[in-house]
């Protein structure tokens, strides 16, 4: 059986700000047990990162929202998206 999408929703409102410290820590969150072979497919790591910004100035609202790769040559943003609200 799946989780269903407020157990999900709770999961990520309730992820440590620093994430996860192991797997396990992540499945007792979760409440999912799983078989040695299926635990071993899994991590904690990521060289994967989402950055997102907000900045009120006076009445405007800045966003910026960057996808960030972490790879043998560094870091490097793949996708970048910003705007502006009056």
């Amino acid at each position: 059986d799946g989780l269903e999408p407020a157990e999900m929703e709770r999961l990520l409102q309730d992820r440590p700000t620093d994430g996860y410290e192991n797997v396990d820590e992540f499945l007792n969150a979760a409440k999912i047990t799983l078989n040695a072979e299926l635990k071993s497919l899994l991590s904690v790591s990521s060289q994967y990162f989402l950055l997102r910004a907000d900045a009120r100035v006076g009445d405007g609202h800045a966003f910026l929202s960057s996808v960030i790769v972490r790879d043998d040559q560094g870091a490097r943003i793949l996708r970048r998206s910003f705007g502006y609200q009056d």
